[in-house]
């Protein structure tokens, strides 16, 4: 039997790394807490991996960075379904972080003991995009 899982709206702004913006963007999904409530991960699991259906598209958060405020896996954008250029069927959002943290077109997410460099992180970006922080080589 399929468990129901609560659906919530985020408002957020999505910001670039090449200096652009988008404010007040309106994402509905499940959040991170329903995941980790849901899975259950192991208590040494320390790394969370998303993996995109657009491989080799991947990156990975600290299970601290996963449970900040606002964080979610979204199917929604501003009240209609995501879009294939906006990440459809689901992506993960991370307002604390520069976009390229938030994984489009998600086809799977793993729970894991050590850390593992992303898509962009092999090419020289930070493991750790906050927003206002330089994070390029």
């Amino acid at each position: 039997m399929a468990m129901a899982t609560e659906m919530v709206t985020e408002v957020s702004d999505f910001h670039c790394v090449t200096g652009w913006s988008v404010y007040d963007v309106h994402f509905r999904g499940i959040t991170a807490q329903t995941i980790l409530d849901l899975v259950k991960p192991r208590a040494e699991a320390q790394h969370v991996n998303f993996q995109s259906l657009e491989e080799p598209y991947f990156d990975q958060l600290t299970m601290k960075q996963f449970m900040l405020p606002n964080v979610m896996l979204a199917t929604e954008m501003d009240g209609k379904p995501l879009t294939r250029p906006h990440g459809a069927p689901m992506r993960l959002v991370i307002p604390q972080m520069y976009g390229y943290k938030g994984v489009k077109w998600l086809s799977k997410i793993t729970f894991e003991n050590e850390p593992t460099l992303g898509y962009w992180e092999t090419r020289g970006y930070d493991a750790d995009a906050w927003v206002g922080k330089d994070v390029s080589h």
